[in-house]
């Protein structure tokens, strides 16, 4: 099912924002999610609505061989969500795709001074317009400019390892 460039009408999004949350996926966002755990009960509720509606407008894509699974939305959609609790939304409405590698990736660079043009590449772990690194939260900041962000999902993952370590499985 294709929902790319789809924002779901307003009475879609009202029921998305009152169905329920599945524990399989509560469980992967305590998992992965650590600022998850300290929220209280009625923005994980709020967090769990505006998911949904993450989930059904946005477009992941599998790079490098990357099979988009739960986890991987889930998380995804979470981090991208909690900065939308507790306020007046457009959930991040120009932003149609987030393409996820599996770790870094090669991109072709081009540089010119004006008068000599080079064509190289560069390693990067993700990007926003511009072709500028950033962490996630500050990508889903530029996400009016291109519709478009990139994401690892290797170092979301150890990120939570390295910032909670108190909290590993």
């Amino acid at each position: 099912m294709d929902r790319r460039h789809r924002a779901a009408p307003a009475a879609e999004r009202k029921r998305l924002l009152t169905m329920p949350f599945t524990e399989d996926w509560v469980q992967i966002i305590r998992n992965n999610v650590p600022l998850y755990n300290r929220l209280p009960d009625s923005l994980k509720e709020q967090l769990h609505g505006l998911i949904h509606v993450f989930l059904t407008e946005k477009n992941f894509e599998g790079c490098g061989g990357l099979k988009i699974t739960d986890e991987i939305k889930v998380t995804i959609a979470t981090q991208a969500c909690i900065l939308l609790l507790n306020r007046k939304t457009s959930y991040f409405k120009k932003l149609r795709a987030i393409l996820v590698y599996p770790q870094t990736y090669v991109a072709r660079t081009k540089s010119s001074d004006g008068i000599i043009t080079i064509d190289g590449h560069s390693v990067r772990l993700g990007e926003s317009p511009g072709g500028v690194v950033q962490p996630l939260v500050s990508l889903l900041m530029f996400e009016d400019l291109m519709g478009l962000i990139v994401v690892m999902w290797y170092p979301i993952v150890k990120t939570k390892d390295r910032l909670f370590p108190d909290q590993q499985q």
